[in-house]
């Protein structure tokens, strides 16, 4: 179905006969307090420069979608998903790092992270500025809380700084920049769960409030609309491959 006004296309998918209970499960930004960063990188760079459109994804720096299952673990999936890339872009081999190690070993009171629960990659960042990544083969995603099980001695890499972006042309420079950047949404509505193809826009009527963390991997244009490429935790049968875009007027980036 196409609704009045949109320019996306919505139909069934694998969530299709989920709950609602069963679907907000995986929001894990839900219930998580807003949380600010230190520094912010204002809107007033200057993105004159910048292509029409880019992507990341051509250049071999980005991993395969994957698939958070019911855990409410969004925000590590954006973390990794956003360092993994950041890796790559440094001239390193692209691997898939750990997300478990995430959702496990950050898990209050190490920080307010919640595993399964909910939680922020600002407090994944925090904890990786002392620990590293590891493999994603070394310690493999269960979707599920458990026991940190963190080996230092198989480490990738870790944070060392982060900041928050505000505005359009601050987010579209951070990208081109600096890689994939981390992305709040609002996905726990129709429009999220059931989208197939196409653009959404404000004419979508999406609720504003963010329950979900995804990444930014680049920009596009589609018949005089901009917008961002997001790509999702949700597996590549759902959306476009696990991508959906979002118009930059629709969208504020908490990065």
């Amino acid at each position: 179905c196409i609704r009045d006004r949109s320019s996306y296309r919505a139909g069934h998918n694998k969530f299709s006969d989920w709950t609602w209970e069963e679907f907000n499960s995986m929001l894990g930004l839900k219930n998580m307090p807003e949380r600010e960063t230190a520094e912010f990188v204002e809107d007033n760079v200057q993105i004159d420069s910048l292509p029409q459109t880019f992507d990341w994804r051509p250049q071999g720096v980005v991993t395969a979608v994957k698939d958070q299952g019911s855990c409410g673990s969004c925000w590590a999936f954006s973390a990794v998903e956003a360092i993994e890339s950041a890796w790559a872009i440094a001239g390193n081999d692209l691997v898939k790092q750990s997300v478990q190690e995430i959702v496990d070993c950050t898990m209050t009171p190490v920080t307010e992270n919640e595993g399964c629960n909910g939680g922020w990659y600002y407090w994944a960042y925090d904890w990786l500025k002392d620990n590293k990544t590891m493999l994603e083969s070394d310690y493999p995603y269960t979707a599920k809380d458990g026991t940190c099980a963190y080996d230092a001695s198989k480490g990738v890499t870790n944070v060392s700084s982060y900041k928050q972006t505000k505005g359009r042309a601050a987010n579209l420079d951070a990208i081109y920049n600096q890689g994939p950047i981390n992305v709040a949404v609002a996905a726990g509505n129709d429009v999220f769960r059931n989208y197939v193809s196409g653009v959404i826009t404000m004419n979508d009527s999406c609720p504003t409030e963010v329950d979900h963390g995804i990444v930014a991997v680049g920009w596009g244009i589609d018949q005089g609309t901009e917008y961002y490429i997001l790509r999702n935790s949700w597996g590549d049968e759902w959306g476009a491959m696990g991508y959906i875009p979002v118009s930059y007027t629709h969208l504020t980036l908490p990065t």
